[in-house]
Order: C-alpha cells, then structure tokens, then sequence
C-alpha cells in the first residue's frame, strides 16, 4: 500500500474490497488510528539566540504540508512564527523567535503529533561597567552601571553578588535598547572582601567580574572626654601604653560585621 503524503492523525485504517470494509470481530484486535510519525529535529541554525531574537532554521523530518503547524518555546510568553517550510521533503523551515531570554524547550506541533528539542537564548555578557572596576561604599545605595550583549529583556533579570547578594525587581533597570543596565548597590552586611559579580536573566549567568566594598576610611578620632586629663595626655599629648581608653573612631566604609 502506497500512503500519500500528509500529517497529524488519520481516521482508522479499513480495507475495502469491492465496496465492503474491513470489520472487526469478537475475537480480534481493534486497528489502532493511522498516524504519521512525530516530528523530528536534527540541528538548529543558529545553535543559540542572541536576546534580541530572529531568523532560525531548523532541520528534522515529519514537518508535514505547510498547514496546521505551529511552533512555541513551552511556557515562554515569547512569540514564534512560522516564516517557511519545506513542503516537499518535510525536512526544514524558517522560524521567527521574538526577543527573549533563559532556556526552553522547542517544540512543534503539526496537527498535534508533536515533536520537541531544547533550544537557549545566549547567555548575558558583561564587556563594562561603570565604575570600572566596581567599587562601592559598604553602604550601599550607589548606582551601578553595567554594559554588555544578551542581557535579556527584562523578564527575570537580577545581580548576584557572590551568592550572597541578589538584587532584582525594580532595583535592576534594563536599558530601551538593551545594552547596559543599572543596579542600586546593596549595604555590605555579611563578606566584604572581594566578590564574584554576575548578570543573571531567566536562570542564564554572565561570566564573572570582581566587585569590591570600598575600603575602612578613617576621617577622624577622639578620646572620650572623661578621660582626656590622663597623665600621658598631659606630659606628651599621647595615650599611655596600658591601654584602657574609649576612642570614637569616625569614618565610613566600616560594614556591619567582621570588623
């Protein structure tokens, strides 16, 4: 039997013989419903997508007729358009991917026989910053620049901070064209040394670049004033070496721990 080229699921498949079907009796096995295979894919050109979205070609077999096919990243919300199919062999098509960000799973359905392969948005990448390098008053409150490609659209972006520090919402503030963001420093309340910084956008992480709390700044000290009539402080203008004094030490970039 010769089967014509076509997709999805059919009706069951009958014998006919001078105008009589085939039956199924008490004894026998139903047929099950004639289906054309699942789609398959074997590449996808380009590998990954920059954030920004567009073309991509995808090679496989079973894309079926042109008709009833549909294309989608599971659970997205990003849109994707069939642009043009391969119709006679069934082996290719041109696909549109709106912008994006994270990792999916691609999947296409041709007259719901369904086929599925994971495909990426490229990862964010951090090229600058500003200021360069990061350094930033322990607390916190300071605005923060951050240039670079793929730093996703918005969606579920955040700064990590050694794993200790997250920063999000609306603290993180993507440009119009996506090419640098801006964060609000966070106050330094745990580690204070330096720190592995990363762009985070829907789970996918940039290379690493240092970030550091400013250093300790002393601007002034002072004895407490119960004690400023010390015989040392009298004949020398110094504190005597047993110790024992109250100093207010004034200053900034003192933390909150570790000191």
């Amino acid at each position: 039997v010769e089967v014509p080229a076509g997709q999805g699921t059919a009706e069951d498949l009958k014998v006919v013989v001078n105008g009589q079907e085939s039956i199924t009796t008490k004894s026998s096995v139903s047929p099950a419903p004639f289906i054309y295979a699942a789609p398959t894919i074997d590449s996808i050109s380009p590998s990954e997508l920059d954030t920004s979205g567009g073309y991509v070609t995808v090679t496989g077999t079973n894309f079926g007729l042109g008709y009833d096919t549909h294309v989608n990243l599971l659970g997205s919300g990003f849109d994707v358009d069939v642009v043009s199919q391969n119709t006679v062999n069934h082996t290719s098509m041109v696909i549109l991917v709106a912008p994006g960000e994270g990792v999916h799973t691609l999947q296409i359905n041709v007259s719901n026989v369904i086929g599925h392969f994971q495909y990426n948005y490229t990862a964010p990448r951090i090229v600058a910053s500003n200021p360069s390098p990061i350094v930033t008053g322990t607390r916190g409150g300071e605005d923060i620049q951050i240039f670079g490609s793929n730093l996703g659209v918005g969606k579920d972006l955040s700064i990590d901070i050694g794993g200790l520090y997250t920063i999000n919402g609306d603290n993180v503030r993507l440009s119009d064209d996506r090419s640098h963001l801006n964060f609000t420093s966070p106050e330094a309340v745990a580690e204070v040394g330096q720190l592995d910084l990363r762009v985070v956008a829907s789970g996918q992480a940039s290379q690493p670049v240092p970030f550091n709390f400013s250093s300790p700044r002393i601007l002034s000290y002072e004895l407490n004033a119960s004690q400023s009539n010390s015989y040392c402080e009298a004949a020398a203008g110094d504190y005597c070496t047993d110790g024992g004094y109250t100093v207010l030490v004034v200053g900034e970039n003192f933390g909150t721990r570790n000191l």
